[in-house]
């Protein structure tokens, strides 16, 4: 969802110096902003009894996290294991899947996690989310890229890769962002968005006829090294954000179908995905119109507190989060 524990560190918050966009790889790490523990590991898993081994591993060093309420992994997975484990006795619940294609055939990422008890969404706020995205996965189609994206310039705005930045731009950056989100993963400021504009990040926008920037989008890019020696790029197309006055005109379709479209040009091979707000309606739609396909959920994943189509309960400062992700060519 967030380029999040690498923004905190060079805010002087949690968060490892050099551990990418994804957060800490190849290891845990506590990040307080968002009371969770969380890693990327970067053994694959071809076997149950290492699966098991490692979430054991896992539990053992999470516990040493005092005060987090919520665990969250992601491991690199033989397909059929990843359908075996989901009938094993585990410490944690696999919570998305997500095929890696042709970078590592017949393997996946697979997000396992748990959250304690007082951080679980109450019926009302899931059957809600469940809703929104009955709604999307039945009743939203996807919307060719060509269209997505004329109908954006028949608007008046023009899309483009943000390769440098004013300070104009940076400051008009911050204010989209804190115009969208009273709460976020990290902290808004300069510092963030300095970040975002570089690390290898690609960021998106689309401006009006002036030339403001009216909306955005980050392609936050990783490349891993699995411990056998591969190598996979990951992209997380995060950070959606749009003027109020401008919304309702299909920015963030367009923007994902540009982003996805450049980004499968710079990187065939490379896994694209998002980790949309479960309350709110229109990125899920986005996400859908732009050819991207339904892979999991994350229950209450991250802070955030933003416009939502329907209310959380009062006090609750997470949210939870759906996974999407843009299939190969030949998928």
């Amino acid at each position: 969802m967030a380029i999040g524990e690498a923004i905190m560190a060079a805010n002087g918050g949690a968060g490892q110096p050099g551990s990418g966009s994804l957060g800490a790889v190849g290891t845990l790490f506590h990040d307080s902003r968002n009371v969770r523990v969380k890693g990327f590991l970067t053994q694959p898993i071809l076997a149950p009894d290492s699966l098991g081994k490692t979430l054991a591993g896992v539990k053992s060093e999470a516990a040493g996290h005092g005060g987090a309420t919520r665990t969250t992994i992601r491991v690199f997975m033989g397909r059929n294991l990843a359908e075996q484990a989901r009938h094993m006795q585990l410490p944690y619940d696999i919570e998305a899947v997500i095929p890696v294609g042709p970078a590592l055939p017949g393997m996946d990422i697979v997000y396992f996690g748990k959250n304690h008890q007082e951080r679980m969404p109450d019926a009302h706020t899931m059957s809600e989310e469940r809703k929104n995205l009955a709604k999307v996965l039945c009743g939203t189609n996807p919307v060719p890229r060509t269209d997505a994206i004329a109908r954006a310039e028949r608007g008046g705005y023009s899309l483009s890769l943000l390769t440098s930045a004013s300070q104009n731009d940076v400051q008009a950056l911050l204010s989209i962002y804190r115009e969208a989100f009273e709460k976020y993963t990290f902290e808004l400021n300069e510092a963030a968005i300095n970040y975002m504009l570089g690390n290898g990040n690609k960021m998106f926008v689309a401006r009006g006829k002036a030339g403001q920037i009216a909306s955005v989008l980050v392609a936050e890019e990783c490349e891993i090294k699995l411990d056998d020696g591969r190598n996979v790029l990951i992209y997380e197309l995060s950070d959606f954000a749009t003027s109020k006055t401008d919304r309702g005109n299909g920015l963030i379709t367009a923007l994902q179908h540009m982003a996805i479209g450049c980004l499968r040009n710079i990187a065939p091979h490379s896994v694209i995905y998002a980790e949309d707000r479960a309350p709110w309606l229109p990125v899920l739609k986005s996400s859908k119109e732009a050819g991207m396909r339904y892979h999991g959920t994350l229950p209450f994943h991250c802070t955030l507190v933003s416009d939502r189509t329907f209310d959380y309960q009062k006090g609750h400062d997470f949210e939870t989060l759906h996974v999407f992700v843009a299939p190969h060519m030949r998928d």
